[in-house]
């Protein structure tokens, strides 16, 4: 997605301090990026509910004015120095609602999945919209930030109305130093094939790996029984490091192939891989568990 120069745009590097609250590894890694392209401030303070485990994963080195807290709780968002801004996902704003309301800061809503795709339209329009966001809409405080494309008329709709749009382009991806890529080259995101009959996902992997080799990222929901059977599978390699998906995104390279689901909550970072060369695949393609 192009810039449109009829839009307003954030001045980069901003100064000052953000607090973001995260719920997921897909959020933190929006957030890192969004401190890192220089949107937030100098400092980010990130709390989330979790144990560190994830978070450390995803942030081996944190770079320069980023500072995470797991562990926290709602109320914990108020310890400290007042932010300028506050970043939350659409799904996670309640959270940070009360402290916007109760001052003058800005508001960054940040990716989840598709669900910011989703609200901007709702925006533009000035119908369906999480309480809280129409006062910082109109007093021009409300930032969204989006590695999805949006249609211009919509973003022109949304600019009118006092918002502001910036494209996330992961110019700066989180994660461990020099990470070792795949030498299989198709991908397959585990979480595509929960919804299909583990017979049909046997037999889709075994044709998807006699040609050139399949990893298979497990997801959550997978049971020690399906990751045997799955690493059973003659060519099929089951990618058992327990960062989150998300963290091990930064082993694809060109030429790899990656089969996921676009509506997932790895959506908002599909085209950062396809300009770094990773070839995206449409599930669309495959019906009954099997190539068409």
């Amino acid at each position: 997605m192009s810039r449109d120069a009829g839009r307003p745009e954030v001045a980069r590097p901003r100064s000052g301090l953000a607090r973001a609250w995260v719920q997921s590894p897909e959020q933190l890694v929006c957030v890192v990026a969004a401190h890192e392209a220089g949107l937030l401030g100098h400092r980010t303070e990130i709390l989330h509910p979790f144990s560190g485990a994830w978070a450390d994963a995803l942030l081996p080195c944190p770079p320069r004015g980023l500072h995470v807290r797991g562990g926290a709780a709602h109320a914990h968002l108020a310890d400290g120095d007042t932010p300028d801004r506050w970043v939350a996902a659409p799904g996670t704003w309640h959270a940070i609602r009360p402290v916007l309301d109760s001052g003058s800061a800005e508001g960054v809503v940040i990716d989840d999945g598709t669900s910011l795709q989703q609200l901007v339209p709702a925006l533009s329009r000035g119908t369906g919209i999480p309480d809280g966001m129409t006062g910082l809409l109109r007093a021009g405080r409300l930032v969204l930030t989006s590695g999805l494309s949006v249609e211009p008329v919509v973003l022109r709709e949304f600019a009118g109305r006092g918002g502001r749009w910036e494209e996330q382009r992961f110019e700066c991806w989180p994660g461990r130093p020099d990470p070792r890529p795949w030498i299989q080259r198709l991908v397959v995101v585990g979480d595509l094939l929960q919804r299909r009959p583990i017979g049909d996902t046997m037999a889709l992997l075994t044709v998807l790996a006699s040609d050139s080799g399949v990893v298979y990222l497990a997801a959550t929901e997978d049971s020690s029984t399906m990751l045997a059977a799955v690493d059973a599978i003659p060519g099929v390699h089951v990618e058992r490091d327990t960062a989150p998906v998300v963290a091990l995104l930064d082993r694809l390279r060109r030429g790899h192939q990656l089969l996921a689901e676009r509506s997932s909550a790895l959506a908002p970072f599909l085209g950062f891989l396809g300009l770094r060369g990773v070839h995206l695949m449409d599930p669309r393609e495959y019906r009954h568990g099997l190539l068409t």
